[in-house]
């Protein structure tokens, strides 16, 4: 049961962290936009606060791709330890009744597909 558990909170945690990625990539384009656009001088004090805002959630991202790397060993060492062979699939129900299948490929790499 504990690699279920493990691979359910490894697969919502990765989709957290990749929503997190994309939000950022989102705010830092629109604060570029703006640090672009001539008619925006006066928004200077906002866009820095906005840079060191991006700059803070940046390094959140970073500690959660750390804490998931640790989380993602962890999981390969269950899969190892409940004797999956490489391709041997393990189906994961998600929140959202969506079910992921994660494997573990001949070069020891896990795998996620939707």
């Amino acid at each position: 049961m504990k690699i279920n558990e493990l691979a359910l909170s490894f697969c919502q945690s990765k989709t957290e962290l990749l929503e997190l990625e994309k939000d950022l990539a989102l705010v830092e384009k629109l604060v570029n936009d703006l640090l672009a656009d001539v008619q925006t001088p006066d928004l200077k004090l906002e866009i820095s606060g906005l840079n060191k805002e991006i700059k803070s959630q940046a390094e959140v991202i970073e500690q959660l791709k750390v804490q998931l790397n640790g989380v993602k060993d962890e999981l390969l060492a269950c899969f190892k330890a409940a004797d999956y062979k490489a391709g041997d699939k393990l189906e994961v129900v998600l929140d959202n009744s969506k079910a992921v299948q994660l494997w573990v490929t001949k070069d020891g790499v896990l795998k996620v597909q939707p």
